[in-house]
């Protein structure tokens, strides 16, 4: 049987709501697959036959990006019809290395370059952070992930923009219950995109924001609780909404909220006794 060949070159967002799906179908089908796409992608499409990884020049490619994503009633089985989410879950937990004696908590965020004027906009704010920290840390066990690179795949990610300077990782030090991406990057010597992998397959509850972060985190877990910029280009976007298509990917619970002190809320009245 010829095998069935994938080019992408898109952003993360379409590699895990789009592509991975596709390609994850056609390999429980029975077919031979190849993919042809970006370096750091290792983890999202660890089931094909075959992976061939490169540099993408300049800003991802938009061609093959179905729009409608961004819908919050889109149908992704309708419009795509071979469309089957990575069992990322189930793959990644017994890979895991990590055991831990208290329920996980997740904390993914990014502080990056956002559309034209450049300002980060969808971010969970060191204010939120230290006081979700002050909360959560002693009943919990806390891991937080961003990305702090240049967008090169240096780490085992790529991105086509870097991060920008944030003083989160001194903030983490005032919380000895809470463990960074790159402190199991470091303890494991793994790459970026596993260890985030790793670290949500633990997740008992996870809180993100509006972008790819929130796609990842949408396929692990119980309850994904959202942050969304209300000024800015995806603000109104139904995707990140609560209850949105993409709890298909695996989360029981996804809720998108544009408030940080109602996060917060919402995130103690789910997650405390």
């Amino acid at each position: 049987m010829k095998p069935i060949r994938f080019n992408f070159t898109d952003e993360f967002s379409w590699m895990l709501s789009q592509y991975a799906p596709i390609v994850y179908y056609h390999k429980i089908k029975g077919n031979k697959v190849i993919v042809d796409t970006l370096r750091g992608t290792d983890e999202l499409f660890y089931f094909v036959d075959e992976l061939n990884k490169r540099d993408q020049k300049g800003i991802f490619s938009a061609k093959q990006q179905v729009q409608e994503i961004y819908n919050y009633n889109f149908n992704p089985l309708q419009t795509f019809k071979t469309w089957e989410p990575p069992p990322y879950q189930e793959h990644f937990s017994k890979e895991c290395e990590i055991k831990e004696s208290k329920p996980v908590i997740v904390v993914s965020n990014k502080y990056n370059p956002e559309w034209s004027d450049k300002t980060p906009k969808n971010f969970l704010s060191l204010g939120f952070l230290k006081k979700f920290f002050q909360k959560f840390h002693n009943d919990y066990k806390i891991y937080y992930v961003r990305y702090d690179g240049n967008g090169k795949d240096t780490e085992g990610y790529y991105d086509d923009v870097g991060s920008l300077e944030f003083k989160d990782w001194e903030l983490l030090q005032q919380f000895k219950n809470v463990t960074s991406v790159y402190d199991v990057m470091n303890e494991y010597d793994i790459s970026f995109n596993r260890a985030q992998f790793w670290i949500h397959s633990m997740a008992k509850h996870t809180v993100s924001c509006a972008g790819g972060n929130a796609v990842l985190s949408a396929y692990f877990g119980n309850d994904v609780l959202v942050y969304g910029h209300p000024n800015c280009k995806s603000s109104n976007r139904g995707i990140w909404k609560t209850n949105s298509w993409l709890t298909k990917l695996g989360c029981k619970k996804f809720i998108g909220t544009q408030n940080y002190e109602q996060l917060l809320q919402m995130c103690e009245m789910r997650w405390l006794d």
